[in-house]
């Protein structure tokens, strides 16, 4: 497991990536009214999807990232992890170096921690509202 462990974490479920990064992404890229949404998206550049969908990083909020979609995630992993029905294997844990400098090093107390977050960000407004 590669940084992100899922450590009291839950991941989105496919509905909720559906309804708000997907909506919000389909109505950045200008086909929220398609008929046909996929083929709208499809029918786009690559240039004109990265500029619709804006990187976002920051351990605050996923807004991309994997879902429970009933197929590679039928439930979420912590549970399945804590009622240990994952398969037994070895495991390496790691991180990366300096990963979280971006972020954490301004983070030092209750008021930095609520600057910080993504929702008193100008900058993530566009991001987070659909």
């Amino acid at each position: 497991m590669q940084s992100s462990v899922p450590a009291v974490c839950e991941i989105k479920t496919l509905a909720e990536d559906e309804n708000e990064t997907g909506q919000r992404a389909a109505k950045a890229a200008g086909c929220d009214t398609a008929v046909d949404t996929a083929a709208c998206l499809l029918g786009k550049s690559a240039t004109e999807i990265v500029k619709a969908v804006p990187g976002a990083f920051s351990v605050f909020l996923r807004i991309y990232g994997p879902n429970m979609d009933g197929h590679v995630f039928p439930e979420q992993p912590i549970k399945v992890i804590a009622a240990h029905r994952h398969p037994s294997m070895p495991m390496i844990i790691g991180n990366t170096a300096r990963e979280t400098w971006g972020w954490s090093n301004a983070v030092i107390d209750e008021a930095s921690y609520t600057a910080a977050r993504p929702e008193t960000m100008s900058s993530w407004r566009s991001v987070l509202t659909p």
